[in-house]
């Protein structure tokens, strides 16, 4: 999933849908963590959708 769009179609069909209770974010990183580059990263999240 790339973008902010996606995860809140995602979010938003599961709270339709009386899925989404919580939304828990379990990890976050950045690609400067690994290059050590910080002029353009990309972001990822983990997130626990329940």
């Amino acid at each position: 999933m790339c973008g902010v769009l996606p995860a809140v179609v995602v979010m938003e069909t599961l709270r339709i849908l009386r899925r989404l209770g919580a939304c828990q974010r379990v990890a976050y990183a950045t690609t400067a963590d690994v290059s050590g580059d910080t002029s353009r990263v990309v972001g990822y999240a983990g997130m626990l959708l329940a």
